[in-house]
């Protein structure tokens, strides 16, 4: 008489489903209820909630358009610089709902720290602050920026030690009463 062990399957578990390639209703019920959470750390319910990259996608093509780079996008959103480039290119169609969240909780109208920052925000700063009778040269020594540092920037863009050398001048201006609080509106 042969003397073997057998295994009694323990069904219902996420090592009977991937060692043991079981696949009746109670296995597949757990894999599906809690693979994600044992292999991804999420919860099942944070991987289904899926939602159309279109409005991410329009967002992201504005920020593209006023300046900001791929880089600066995913920093502030925090995700990967890849997923940005999916999305603007039309390559991810869906996507997580927290992702998308993100996406659109970035500003463009604000800079994003230690980015380049675009022009149009540097410039609305500057026309406020022109507006009061002040000149560049001025506002330029009183920053302790170049006068070219516009022109001396990547493409449209300026470094972020600069604006945040012209921002603490508009601040204080505008703590003085010198300019309204948001000025003409054009200025975050």
């Amino acid at each position: 008489m042969s003397s073997t062990l057998t295994r009694q399957p323990a069904h219902g578990t996420i090592l009977e489903y991937v060692s043991y390639h079981c696949r009746c209703p109670l296995c597949q019920a757990n894999w599906d209820t809690n693979a994600a959470r044992f292999y991804y750390g999420k919860h099942p319910e944070d991987t289904t909630r899926k939602v159309s990259a279109e409005g991410a996608r329009d967002h992201i093509a504005n920020m593209l358009d006023a300046g900001f780079d791929a880089t600066a996008i995913a920093d502030a959103a925090g995700i990967t610089r890849d997923t940005v480039r999916a999305i603007a290119g039309g390559e991810q169609r869906q996507m997580q709902q927290r992702t998308a969240d993100a996406i659109l909780a970035v500003n463009p109208d604000e800079p994003i720290p230690n980015h380049l920052v675009p022009h149009f925000i540097v410039r609305r700063m500057l026309t406020e602050m022109r507006s009061c009778g002040l000149t560049l040269q001025w506002i330029y020594r009183t920053a302790g920026v170049s006068s070219k540092f516009l022109g001396n920037s990547s493409g449209n863009r300026t470094s972020w030690d600069n604006y945040v050398k012209l921002r603490r001048v508009y601040d204080v201006m505008r703590e003085s009463g010198l300019l309204k609080e948001g000025g003409n509106g054009t200025t975050p």
